[in-house]
């Protein structure tokens, strides 16, 4: 698992034995995080490994940009498991702070973290993801599609990282003005379940008074009550 080196984003995964069986427990599940408490599940993840096992200063591990990301956390069963965040750019996104507790390790737990955020990103409409990587980290990236770019390596901690990018297929029904509008109201990653906001839609619309209405007679009668009340 690599470190996060300081004003750098890194991607970090342990890498799975060559030729061995990849299981996939039925108990694993990833959701973009919603509300304080899976954020906060999210970020104690990432402090377990980065900080607890990897000696990461919390200020290169929690390097500011964390309100502006989406977050993802990765479960078994109930226990949080996993984590990482994506941010986005003009036309890429870019995929950070991997993490996988040392004890759920070796279950695939990081590959479905992975294949969630792409297919997250994709249902949003972006055709590349970014990252950077240790280098005897590339060919675990490669599984998923990422491949080394052409710019120059870089070190920071003893470790050294390249840059790596992934191409992503268009998504089917990727999200856009032209598609239903209730989908930018429903929480991130959950766009195929109706949210509790829908239910305002039944509500019967209230609409503004006319000019010389009733209502317009009591807002200037109520601003002549003021005026004299100054006046006195």
């Amino acid at each position: 698992m690599s470190v996060s080196p300081p004003g750098r984003i890194a991607i970090a995964q342990e890498p799975e034995p060559e030729g061995a069986a990849r299981p996939e427990p039925d108990n694993v599940t990833v959701k973009a995080a919603h509300g304080i408490e899976e954020m906060t599940q999210a970020l104690v993840v990432r402090a377990a490994v980065f900080l607890g096992e990897h000696d990461c200063p919390y200020a290169e591990e929690f390097d500011g940009n964390d309100c502006t990301a989406t977050h993802f956390i990765g479960y078994v069963g109930d226990e949080p498991a996993s984590a990482c965040r994506v941010r986005y750019f003009a036309d890429f996104a870019r995929l950070e702070r991997v993490a996988v507790r040392r004890e759920f390790r070796g279950q695939a737990v990081g590959a479905k973290m992975i294949e969630f955020a792409h297919e997250f990103c994709r249902r949003k409409g972006y055709r590349k993801l970014h990252g950077q990587a240790e280098e005897h980290l590339v060919r675990f990236w490669e599984k998923f599609g990422w491949r080394r770019i052409d710019a120059p390596s870089f070190a920071y901690g003893g470790h050294r990282y390249l840059e790596i990018e992934c191409d992503l297929e268009p998504h089917e029904e990727p999200i856009t003005t032209d598609g239903d509008p209730m989908l930018f109201i429903r929480p991130e990653g959950a766009w195929q379940k109706p949210c509790l906001l829908e239910r305002s839609t039944i509500r019967p619309v209230t609409e503004k008074a006319d000019e010389g209405s009733e209502g317009d007679e009591w807002a200037a009668e109520l601003k002549n009550r003021i005026k004299r009340l100054g006046s006195i």
